[in-house]
């Protein structure tokens, strides 16, 4: 019986002690010739409920398997929203291997910023981007059943590589 015990504390003491790993919820892999996701789902679900204070973290892995350092940019397109429901939702992109936040604000300022860069990856490098999705807490009862989507563009800067669109919707 006390070996149970111990078992069991030894392995909730863990829990405190190793350090949380992300999984990564999409992986994109760039080249000279491109880059390729490695899933075409959306990663923020469409017909997720959302409600104030709620925030969704999707965690992204973006490896350069180019022979060449290569600048990484992140950007969206075709977004759309009734209302002004993106005025009320944040986003924030955290660089998981720094702890740094690379962008945050409104959904709404996301759309009109086009390139955003993320960082400067060497030859074979890999790393995580955290993309974490909010609604503000004094959000009204007014944004009810409105809607914004986008579609996140991931890749690296070059003259020859144009980004590749990771669809994400989102409302």
């Amino acid at each position: 019986m006390k070996i149970k015990i111990f078992t069991i504390l030894l392995s909730f003491a863990a829990l405190f002690i190793i350090p949380p790993a992300f999984a990564q919820d999409l992986s994109v892999s760039c080249s000279g010739s491109g880059c390729t996701p490695s899933t075409s789902t959306a990663l923020f679900e469409s017909t997720e409920k959302w409600y104030p204070g709620k925030s969704i973290t999707k965690v992204i892995r973006i490896t350069n398997s180019n022979t060449a350092s290569q600048d990484v940019a992140t950007k969206t397109q075709n977004s759309s929203a009734t209302g002004t429901v993106d005025s009320v939702i944040t986003m924030s992109i955290r660089r998981v291997s720094t702890n740094a936040i690379v962008w945050s604000g409104s959904l709404q300022n996301f759309y009109a910023a086009g390139d955003i860069a993320l960082a400067t990856f060497a030859s074979g490098a890999i790393d995580d981007f955290a993309y974490t999705v909010a609604l503000n807490q004094s959000a009204s009862n007014s944004f009810q059943s409105l809607e914004t989507a986008f579609d996140l563009l991931l890749g690296f800067v070059t003259a020859d590589v144009t980004p590749t669109p990771t669809p994400t919707p989102t409302s």
